[in-house]
């Protein structure tokens, strides 16, 4: 009996020194591995255990994975497989202790039948009895331990079974200690990343109360408005306002605000200075755990040299567009699809179409019958696979919807593409120069010359008309008849009147010349012998050999 009493003792008493160690542990160790590393260590050495291992299950596969142990191991967690499945492999103590939640204990590892599966290889290395039992739970991972003792029905007495699962509750503890430990050394790495991030962030950072008065700011906010962190805390944004942003407009952007929703737009604001500068804002509310607004984050990006660029850009766009509109040409411009991307004023009167009307409907040049026809659909789409520039006069008429003007218009187009920066065309301008006055002009201008030269044929008075240079441009029907000369033989470079020997020697020659220089008209008598009338090489052009007195007016 006192024999008996003196085991339980010693049995009781290598318990508490467990507990004892893996206490010691906790307080000493505050990494995981190490801890359930130190934990294994601690079981088998103060315990007098062959054997003690911390695994994992593994949610996706089912199997239970070891990953810490100590004690006489010689390779047994790596030769046999455990699981929490309804397979066999899933039945021992282990398995039946992470499905149950409760421990597990194989009494004689000889003799248990759920043991099978791992019974030869137990055996081998002296595993004659085991608890299993699970100890926490880290998210989706479930954590349990088994311990391994050299004689059967070790486990027996509850008293041991009680003391031993009581390390559970310590390691689960533990456990949770490191968890919160891990969390907040994650959480202080990421609000350090965060603010060297935000104080090196090239954006302006401010955050409010819920009054919309400042609680921090950011360098970048500083550089750029020049308030520094200590004048601007406490301070409302309301110091870089310029009116630019109406009531109306902030009005909004707190209702968004207010109802937790993020806002975003463009102030133009005023640095400290009174410099105006311009700003893309983003506005959020910040939320507590609960899902409570507390404060409000706006990260700013100064936009003023994009805004000078698009105010420049906007700008010449209306030039541009002042200069389509008011060409004194009508343009119209066509997509890919032939279809109406723009026209211009001139347009619009030349052919008497509502501009609004015509760019809402689907007409497309190219399926206009009038177009298809007189070749034009033909052309704009040539022009857009070959990149060509077209000019040339043609007769057309759109069958636009809306459009008054029904007949054709005799024109001169100018037809070109429209590339972007890649180069592709991505449009084709059609400019039309209406010929009906040019050619109604140009009809006025041959009757009035078949007129005239009408009169200059069949005038009685002998004419003669010569260019600057003195050639014989033209010569009428009494002065053939009366020099005796063919028009064919004296008109186009043929007979020149400052190389004519008669006119130079009569002194005609020069009164024309004087006529050229002074650009005065004279009137003169010369007597001129039509028998030395010699064109420029000194050939003879007339027939006559009497003398003729001629009153000449220039």
């Amino acid at each position: 009996m006192i024999t008996d009493h003196i085991e339980d003792m010693n049995r009781i008493k290598r318990i508490y020194a467990v507990i004892n160690g893996i206490n010691k542990a906790i307080i000493r160790i505050n990494e995981k591995d190490a801890l359930m590393q130190e934990i294994c260590k601690v079981i088998t050495n103060e315990g007098g255990y062959l054997l003690a291992w911390i695994g994992v299950l593994e949610p996706q596969s089912g199997q239970i994975k070891p990953l810490y142990f100590h004690g006489k191991e010689e390779g047994y967690l790596t030769s046999i497989k455990i699981s929490n499945t309804n397979s066999p492999e899933g039945m021992g103590p282990t398995g039946r202790a992470l499905k149950s939640g409760k421990h597990v204990i194989c009494h004689d590892t000889a003799t248990d039948p759920l043991f099978a599966p791992w019974r030869d290889a137990a055996l081998a290395r002296g595993y004659r009895s085991s608890i299993s039992f699970p100890i926490f739970q880290e998210e989706d991972r479930v954590y349990a331990a088994a311990i391994y003792a050299g004689q059967p029905y070790v486990f027996e007495d509850k008293e041991e079974v009680d003391l031993i699962l009581s390390i559970s509750e310590n390691i689960s503890y533990a456990m949770a200690k490191i968890a919160v430990d891990e969390k907040l050394q994650e959480t202080t790495k990421r609000l350090v990343m965060l603010n060297t991030a935000v104080e090196h962030t090239a954006a302006s950072v401010v955050i409010t109360n819920l009054e919309g008065n400042i609680e921090y700011v950011n360098p970048a906010f500083s550089r750029l408005t020049g308030y520094s962190y200590e004048e601007a805390i406490g301070k409302n944004p309301r110091i870089l306002q310029t009116g630019f942003t109406t009531k109306e407009e902030y009005t909004a952007m707190w209702a968004r605000l207010s109802t937790g929703n993020v806002w975003s737009g463009i102030f133009r604001n005023k640095k400290k200075n009174g410099e105006f500068y311009w700003e893309q804002a983003t506005i959020s509310p910040i939320k507590n755990d609960n899902g409570v607004v507390t404060n409000y984050i706006a990260v700013k990006e100064n936009i003023t040299d994009r805004k000078v660029v698009e105010e420049k850009l906007l700008e010449e766009h209306n030039f541009f567009e002042q200069i389509f509109d008011q060409s004194i040409s009508a343009k119209i411009l066509f997509d890919q699809a032939g279809q109406i991307i723009r026209i211009n004023h001139k347009f619009k009167e030349m052919f008497e179409v509502d501009g609004d009307t015509m760019l809402e409907t689907s007409y497309s040049v190219y399926e206009d019958e009038y177009c298809q026809n007189n070749g034009l659909s033909t052309l704009i789409q040539n022009i857009f696979e070959e990149k060509i520039t077209v000019q040339q006069e043609m007769s057309i008429r759109f069958e636009i919807p809306g459009q008054k003007r029904k007949d054709a218009i005799w024109t001169k187009l100018l037809v070109y593409p429209i590339e972007n920066q890649e180069g592709v065309v991505q449009s084709v301008m059609v400019e039309v120069e209406d010929l009906k006055a040019l050619k109604e002009a140009q009809s006025r201008v041959e009757a009035e010359r078949f007129f005239f030269e009408q009169l200059f044929m069949q005038s009685h008075t002998s004419m003669q008309i010569f260019d600057p240079e003195g050639w014989t441009v033209k010569i009428n029907a009494q002065l053939s008849k009366l020099f005796g000369v063919a028009p064919e033989n004296i008109e186009g470079k043929k007979h020149n009147i400052f190389y004519d020997q008669e006119a130079i020697h009569s002194g005609l020659a020069a009164a024309l010349r004087k006529v050229f220089d002074d650009k005065i008209g004279f009137e003169g008598e010369f007597e001129v012998d039509a028998a030395r009338a010699t064109d420029s090489s000194g050939a003879v052009l007339t027939n006559k050999s009497k003398k003729i007195y001629m009153s000449v007016k220039a």
